[in-house]
């Protein structure tokens, strides 16, 4: 029942008066999973308010799954976190043959340009790969 890690997030407010810039923090919070890592989260927001982050969760018995949590216009937290796809098996390395395990060169989230939803990316273990490195892309729509 231990946090392992989590994702920090961030609302800030802007304003500019004509001669300088602002910003306040409008409200903040953390994502977190007991007994599980949260890794390289990424975060965007809609047109009508909605914010959804994705990122990769694993712990000692999950595979790297890609999981997403969203948070509606005017809530003060994201909700449960969701997977969008399971992991299939361990991570056998990417770094090089025999080397150390490698994770987290991105997530991304952005808004769709239709203003219905928000378009993210995140690193799982889909499969078998090809016996040198076996992670893939999860790209999926979290509707607003």
């Amino acid at each position: 029942s231990t946090t392992l890690s989590g994702a920090a997030w961030f609302e800030v407010t802007s304003s500019f008066n004509g001669t300088s810039v602002g910003a306040t923090i409008a409200n903040q919070g953390y994502v977190v999973a007991n007994a599980a890592f949260l890794l390289y989260p990424a975060v965007a927001v809609a047109p009508d308010g909605t914010a959804a982050m994705t990122m990769t969760i694993t712990n000692s018995t999950t595979f790297p799954s890609a999981i997403y949590t969203t948070m509606a216009s005017g809530q003060k937290s994201f909700g449960a976190l969701k997977v969008a796809a399971f992991g299939a098996q361990a991570d056998i390395g990417f770094s090089a043959v025999g080397g150390p395990g490698r994770w987290g060169d991105y997530s991304a989230a952005v808004p769709d340009p239709s203003g219905s939803g928000i378009w993210m990316a995140t690193e799982y273990i889909p499969g078998a790969g090809d016996g040198i490195a076996n992670w893939g892309t999860r790209v999926f729509e979290a509707a607003s």
